[in-house]
């Protein structure tokens, strides 16, 4: 009886010590905010919009508080800088299964290359995330340098457009290894289809043929 009383006693513990036992947030999914939380890649979706956010912050606060043209200059273009390497290395490969990247020959004339998975299983929202910022921030910058023309300030049309150009390019380079994608994978169909057409002729005309000698 006595043994039991233990028995029961351990149990109870055990119980206890389950309950008290932190709760699986799923790799942290619950510190990410409410939009992220159904991302395949939560944590790359927010390195997607860092620099990008770091560089309008720093655009507007530095520009209001601090009356230092170099140190704003320095600043938004170092962060649109690494968010350029950034995007164009890791997030479009993890988020989209993308990559692109140029050289420039001998005779001058620059040559594009593109990388893109076969399949990407990703949820939706990463996607999303992916392409809405990449299209928005040129044209958040774009906005900025006609205030900035409008306004006369013409270190500040400089800036909008330095960062505009690293931006663009993204976007520009995603648009164009997107397009090769879909045409590499149009082009597949296509000949997926041709060779069931023509295996299912092969299958008629042998059909026919032996339909005929059997006569």
């Amino acid at each position: 009886m006595e043994g039991n009383i233990n028995m029961k006693g351990s149990s109870t513990k055990a119980r206890d010590e389950k309950s008290k036992a932190p709760v699986n947030d799923e790799g942290g999914r619950n510190y990410y905010p409410e939009f992220l939380k159904k991302a395949t890649h939560p944590g790359v979706c927010l390195w997607h919009m860092l620099f990008k956010a770091g560089a309008l912050v720093s655009y507007f606060l530095l520009n209001l508080f601090i009356d230092n043209y170099v140190m704003t200059f320095i600043s938004v273009i170092l962060l649109s800088a690494f968010d350029f390497w950034v995007v164009k290395n890791i997030t479009g490969r993890i988020l989209v299964g993308l990559r692109w990247w140029s050289q420039v020959k001998e005779d001058g004339t620059e040559e594009w290359y593109f990388e893109s998975l076969e399949e990407k299983k990703n949820a939706g929202i990463d996607s999303f995330i992916f392409w809405a910022i990449l299209y928005i921030t040129p044209l958040i910058w774009a906005i900025l340098a006609v205030a900035s023309v409008l306004s006369f300030a013409i270190y500040n049309v400089t800036l909008c457009l330095s960062a505009f150009a690293l931006s663009g390019t993204n976007l520009y380079g995603y648009i164009k290894c997107e397009r090769d994608h879909k045409g590499k994978i149009k082009g597949f169909l296509v000949d997926q289809a041709v060779k069931r057409v023509d295996q299912k002729d092969i299958i008629n005309a042998a059909g026919y043929a032996a339909n005929v000698g059997s006569r």
